[in-house]
């Protein structure tokens, strides 16, 4: 059976626009590395995909089978030194719906104490909120982040 964040590549995969090339990639040598590189255009960056289990709108956005990691964290800020686009994208369910979070990797270290609520209720979280996979693709394309 496919793990929950195979499923989110899964579904990642089948909505790519034909603008942009994905790759996903499975380092086992170097930790912290992001699960997907993309290209578009005249931009590249990293994707990390995280599939939480749904913990109700109570708990914390994260939990702990989809943690950003010591290493992932310091991956994307030393990416981010260098001018390099990375996000975090998680896939949630709310409510019986799954929602899509592109989150800019600049905040990584941040992503670990969101709780829910906050998510769904502050004006600076509910920004990286996106309404579909053509919303996620446009924001990998376009972003400034």
């Amino acid at each position: 059976m496919r793990t929950r964040e195979q499923r989110v590549w899964d579904s990642m995969k089948s909505h790519k626009p034909s603008v942009i090339a994905l790759e996903r990639i499975e380092n086992l040598v170097a930790e912290g590395t992001p699960d997907v590189y993309f290209q578009a255009l005249r931009r590249h960056g990293w994707v990390e995909l995280k599939a939480p289990r749904s913990t109700g709108v109570g708990g914390a956005f994260l939990c702990s089978d989809s943690k950003v990691r010591v290493s992932q964290v310091s991956w994307h800020l030393a990416a981010a030194a260098f001018g390099t686009p990375t996000y975090i994208l998680a896939r949630r369910e709310i409510g019986g719906v799954k929602t899509l979070w592109l989150f800019p990797g600049s905040t990584a270290g941040d992503l670990n104490s969101l709780t829910m609520k906050e998510a769904l209720s502050s004006d600076w979280w509910i920004q990286f909120r996106c309404d579909s996979w053509a919303d996620v693709y446009e924001r990998l394309v376009w972003s400034e982040e």
